[in-house]
């Protein structure tokens, strides 16, 4: 693993938006029958996986070559860099997975005005690793809840900030999800230093696309191994109780597999108690049951997730997610659980 993660902002990366081959695990969701979404269901829009291309976005979130991005990057430069959307904030948002008249006008703010602060904020990088950690100490799970994460990655982008309007200054203060995007990088970064190690077992990229869920294993960089996208279980808002979640979506799970997330409730006992019904009633033992060593003590950050120790216990790891509406309308109905299942990594070490 690297000494240090570091973040910077850029443009999104050009070479990385064209893909002529559909990947196997594909990010296209089922499409809706309207006027703006036929031109995907034609084929004139073309999707592929963001993981594919270093890419990480959350729940149903999208990336083209008009959006800026994080680089999430090793100093050593011994590992590539990933990329991640910047999040959207909490209303208009493509991670919600609904039309929404006003995202296009705030995405064009987020990728033109606010994009152009984040430039003139990264002069120098931005050391990660001791704010994801004061995060958990404070609480954080770093995926569920990433308050106290998105406050000081906020304040250190405000320390660094030239003149600007006050909507820019105030949008990272007032986003409690900002850092998740960030740790998703920062997870998928560590995670990708054991891809090519021979034999080794450990789980270096995760993630669904509402229809399936996949993971690749270190030993096998590039080939995903798949199973049918687990829904999430957890409490469906009342304003939404007649609405049905879809199966688990996005990139985010890459935050859980590291050990954080479903694998953090003992330090994170806020969010533990949100989802206490949901949660299996092995979850004390599960990160030391699944993780590729004991669980990590709160300083030591990162740990990885093993496919052989899922399979010798029989458990996967838990992952924390946003419940999105199935019909694409409503957009996030709820918060609940995915209990990965152990036939997954069954698989992969089958195809090992």
């Amino acid at each position: 693993m690297p000494a240090r993660i570091i973040g910077r902002h850029r443009r999104f990366p050009r070479r990385c938006c064209i893909r002529r081959r559909r990947p196997r695990c594909s990010r296209a969701g089922a499409h809706r029958s309207t006027r703006r979404s036929r031109p995907c269901a034609r084929g004139r829009i073309r999707t592929a996986s963001a993981q594919a291309h270093r890419l990480l976005v959350p729940l149903s979130g999208v990336l083209s070559a008009s959006m800026a991005v994080f680089e999430i990057a090793d100093p050593a430069q011994a590992l590539a860099p990933v990329w991640v959307a910047l999040n959207e904030g909490q209303t208009h948002a493509t991670r919600l997975g609904r039309l929404d008249d006003g995202l296009v006008p705030h995405l064009r703010w987020l990728n033109g005005a606010f994009a152009d602060w984040l430039t003139g904020c990264f002069e120098t990088p931005l050391d990660l690793l001791p704010l994801l950690a004061e995060a958990r100490a404070q609480g954080d799970d770093c995926h569920a809840r990433t308050v106290v994460g998105s406050q000081l990655v906020s304040a250190a982008l405000l320390r660094r900030s030239p003149p600007v309007s006050e909507d820019v200054r105030a949008f990272p203060s007032e986003s409690p999800a900002f850092a998740l995007n960030v740790w998703m990088g920062a997870t998928a970064l560590a995670a990708s230093a054991a891809e090519g190690v021979e034999g080794a077992s450990i789980v270096t990229r995760a993630g669904g696309n509402g229809v399936e869920f996949g993971i690749q294993l270190a030993s096998r960089p590039g080939q995903w191994v798949c199973v049918p996208a687990p829904v999430p279980q957890g409490t469906i808002e009342p304003a939404h109780q007649e609405r049905q979640a879809v199966g688990a979506l996005g990139d985010s799970a890459v935050v859980d597999f590291a050990g954080l997330g479903g694998q953090s409730l003992q330090f994170a006992p806020l969010v533990a108690q949100g989802v206490a019904a949901s949660l299996p009633a092995d979850v004390a033992q599960r990160a030391v049951q699944v993780l590729a060593s004991k669980a990590p003590p709160l300083v030591r950050g990162l740990c990885a997730t093993a496919a052989a120790s899922c399979v010798a216990a029989g458990v996967g790891p838990l992952v924390l997610i946003g419940m999105i509406d199935t019909q694409g309308v409503a957009g996030r109905i709820g918060g609940g659980v995915v209990d990965v299942p152990a036939t997954l990594f069954e698989r992969a070490l089958q195809a090992h």
